[in-house]
């Protein structure tokens, strides 16, 4: 069994095996095929470029794949910002808070709105009170004050959660390299508003961020619910 090997613009077009002779399979091709007879050489395939040198005579090169392009700072740059701003996205959508009222509450845009819509409900009868269904799906009775504390509470995470955001972009922008670009984390925290001391009504709670981040809240999200 023979191997030849068709050549054409100084590379391997083909590669046939056959049990005819040189002389005999060149004459079943159009004469101006050029083939060449590459029985037992192992190191020849299709592309493979002809080189001839007075030392090593006739021989193949294998065709150098085409360099894949590495991956540079600006393309990690713009994936980190990206990330940035789906991962900000889904923060906010799961928000909640741990208020100074007792319980965990939803700080999404949704839960803003309930508790926006019950402060204007109350706001003609401040003695009522209304009955709110809390994070873990509990219900508590608040009156007017308490509604809008939760409501400045709810407020103050989200801005807390656009200034994670800010100062995260800016690391992202900031970094003058794929290694330092690597190292900036992108995750966000909710905040934890401390209960106040025993007398003290309404007003503002002080706040601190909690330990656990955006992604221990409850997965799917959930709107705040409420109930007059």
């Amino acid at each position: 069994m023979y191997t030849y090997a068709d050549i054409y613009g100084g590379k391997v077009r083909d590669i046939r095996q056959s049990h005819l002779e040189y002389t005999e399979f060149c004459s079943v091709f159009d004469p101006s095929s050029y083939w060449l007879d590459v029985t037992g050489v192992e190191e020849v395939g299709v592309g493979y470029v002809i080189r001839f040198s007075p030392d090593k005579g006739t021989y193949f090169e294998a065709p150098q794949l085409p360099e894949t392009p590495e991956e540079t700072l600006e393309s990690r740059r713009a994936a980190k910002l990206e990330m940035l701003s789906l991962q900000f996205g889904q923060a906010s959508d799961r928000a909640f808070i741990d208020s100074s009222l007792g319980f965990r509450a939803d700080a999404d845009e949704t839960a803003y709105r309930d508790v926006d819509g019950l402060v204007v409900l109350l706001s003609d009868q401040p003695e009522q009170t209304v009955s709110f269904c809390d994070y873990d799906n509990l219900m508590q009775t608040l009156n007017l004050e308490q509604l809008k504390t939760l409501q400045k509470e709810i407020a103050r995470n989200g801005t807390y959660l656009y200034e994670q955001k800010w100062a995260l972009r800016e690391a992202v922008e900031s970094a003058e390299s794929v290694e330092e670009l690597d190292e900036v984390t992108i995750a966000f925290t909710y905040m934890t508003f401390e209960t106040p001391d025993e007398g003290q009504t309404g007003g503002d709670a002080d706040a601190s961020v909690p330990e656990s981040g955006a992604e221990d809240g409850n997965a799917s999200g959930k709107a705040g619910e409420s109930a007059a």
